[in-house]
């Protein structure tokens, strides 16, 4: 990759040096004017520290013997967002689907 950068900096053409060394041209030239992709998909809802301390919990009750299904879990969640004060959406949906 490197030779392949130092060569369209010396003047070669994207499309012939990302052939040569089989690199995807978009990829290569990505990569050579330094663009970042964007995050695919939503933006989570819980913060890291809120799905660490939602993960412990659940662990500690299910050790305890009240595990929670997919569908609980599910309104734990939506529950606490709407305390927070935060929106939701894919979950509300779900449930109102299945008449939660």
């Amino acid at each position: 990759m490197k030779r392949a950068v130092e060569e369209v900096s010396g003047g070669g053409s994207y499309k012939a040096v990302a052939n040569r060394y089989g690199i995807n041209r978009t990829t290569f030239t990505n990569h050579v004017k330094e663009m970042k992709c964007k995050k695919i998909g939503r933006p989570t809802v819980l913060t890291m520290q809120e799905e660490e301390i939602l993960v412990n919990t659940l662990v500690k009750l299910g050790e305890w013997g009240h595990g929670f299904d997919r569908l609980q879990l599910q309104r734990c969640v939506q529950d606490y967002v709407r305390r927070m004060d935060r929106s939701i959406h894919f979950i509300m949906d779900c449930l109102v689907q299945i008449g939660a």
